[in-house]
C-alpha cells in the first residue's frame, strides 16, 4: 500500500518524467509578463497552463510533444471589452437596426480576430483579404421599422387591395435600398433611375380590379390549389369572380364595400375553406417566429456584455422574455409589430440601461 501510494503522506513509488519543469514554467510565465503586459492571464493560459496540462496527461516524449504543439498565444485584436463597446455604438447608432450593425460590425470583426492577428487581422478588417468583407456597417434608407410602418400603411389605406399596394411600395423600396443608398436609392424610389418604376401605389382609374390583379387573383388560386381541382375552382368563384362582379356594379368606395361584404346580399370576396369533416384533422404545429435557439443567443448576448447581476436580469426581461412573451401571443406580422412596439399595451423588445 505504502509503494502504490495508498497510504496518507505517500506518494506513489514511481518515476515520473518531468516534460515541463517548474522552472521551466515560471520562465514561461516571465516571458509572458515581459511580451504581453495588458494580456497576461491570456498569454498564461495559452502557454504555460497548456504545457502544464501537458505534462500531466502525457507520459512520453512524443505524445509531450504532439500536445505542446497546441500550446501557442493567440494575440487577442477584437477582445471581449471590444466586442462589447462594438454592440453598445450599434445600440446607439442604429436601434431599429441593431441586429444588421451587430453583423456587419461587431460579428464581422470578432470572425477576422478568430482567423488571423496583427496586420492581417486589420487587412481582413478592411476587407482587403480575399472574399471578406469589410467590417462596416451600410445603414440601411429602408429600415425593418419604415417597412413595418409601410405595411401598416398599406393596411390601414387599403385593406382590400393590401398585397398590391405592399407590392409597389414596400417591396419597391426594400429592393432599392438593397441596390443603392443616399441620393441614389431616393432617385430609384422617384423612379428616375432607367429600368426603375416609381414606389408609389396607386389604382388604374379605368378599374377598381383591372385585368393584372385578376390574373393575380388566379394565379394564387392555381398555385395554392394545384393539387385539389374542387378547391380551385371554389377559390376562383369566391375571391376573383366575385371581385371582378362588384368591379362591373359598383366604382371607388362602393366597390371596396362590396368586396368586404358591407352591400346587402353582397357576400364578402374571400375564399372560405369547406366545413371540417366529423374527424378533425390533426392539429398543425404552431408558427414558431422565435425560436429556442434565438432565445439562447439573446441570453448569451446579455450575459456577455453586462457584469452588473440586475442589468442582466433586465437585459433579459427586456430583450429575450418580452421576444418569448411575442411569439406566444403573435405570429408572423404581428409578432414583428409586437417586437417593435406597435401594438397597444406592448413595450418594444429592446434593452434600455439604467443611466
Amino acid at each position: 500500500d505504502c509503494v502504490n501510494g495508498d497510504i496518507s503522506g505517500y506518494d506513489e513509488c514511481k518515476y515520473d518524467i518531468d516534460f515541463f519543469s517548474k522552472d521551466q514554467e515560471q520562465d514561461c510565465k516571465k516571458d509572458c509578463r515581459r511580451d504581453h503586459p495588458n494580456d497576461y492571464y491570456r498569454c498564461k493560459k495559452l502557454e504555460c497552463d497548456c504545457r502544464r496540462d501537458c505534462d500531466n496527461k502525457h507520459s512520453n516524449w512524443d505524445d509531450y510533444y504532439k500536445c505542446e504543439d497546441k500550446c501557442e498565444y493567440n494575440y487577442e485584436d477584437f477582445t471581449k471589452q471590444d466586442e462589447r463597446d462594438c454592440k453598445d455604438d450599434c445600440r446607439a447608432d442604429a436601434p431599429d437596426d441593431y441586429y444588421e450593425c451587430k453583423k456587419q460590425e461587431c460579428e464581422c470583426r470578432k470572425k477576422c480576430d478568430e482567423k488571423y492577428d496583427y496586420d492581417d487581422y486589420d487587412r481582413c478588417v478592411d476587407g482587403r483579404l480575399g472574399g471578406r468583407d469589410e467590417c462596416k456597417y451600410n445603414p440601411r434608407d429602408f429600415t425593418r421599422s419604415d417597412e413595418e410602418r409601410c405595411k401598416n400603411d398599406c393596411r390601414s389605406d387599403h385593406p382590400n387591395d393590401y398585397y398590391d399596394c405592399k407590392k409597389a411600395e414596400c417591396d419597391c423600396r426594400k429592393r432599392c435600398d438593397q441596390k443603392y443608398s443616399g441620393v441614389d436609392y431616393d432617385e430609384c424610389v422617384a423612379g428616375e433611375i432607367g429600368g426603375r418604376g416609381k414606389c408609389q401605389f396607386s389604382r388604374e382609374s379605368e378599374s377598381d380590379y383591372p385585368p393584372a390583379a385578376r390574373r393575380r387573383c388566379e394565379n394564387d388560386c392555381n398555385t395554392d390549389f394545384a393539387g385539389d381541382n374542387t378547391e380551385r375552382l371554389r377559390c376562383l368563384d369566391q375571391q376573383c369572380e366575385c371581385r371582378e362582379q362588384c368591379d362591373l356594379d359598383f366604382n371607388g368606395a362602393e366597390y371596396d364595400e362590396c368586396v368586404a361584404g358591407d352591400i346587402p346580399g353582397r357576400r364578402e370576396c374571400k375564399y372560405r375553406p369547406p366545413a371540417p369533416s366529423p374527424t378533425p384533422p390533426s392539429p398543425s404545429p404552431p408558427v414558431v417566429d422565435y425560436p429556442i435557439e434565438d432565445q439562447e443567443f439573446c441570453e448569451q448576448d446579455c450575459i456577455a456584455d453586462i457584469s452588473d447581476t440586475d442589468e442582466r436580469n433586465r437585459c433579459s426581461e427586456m430583450n429575450c422574455e418580452c421576444r418569448r412573451a411575442c411569439d406566444n401571443d403573435y405570429d408572423g406580422g404581428d409578432y414583428d409589430e409586437c417586437v417593435a412596439g406597435e401594438i397597444p399595451g406592448r413595450e418594444k423588445c429592446l434593452y434600455v440601461p439604467i443611466r
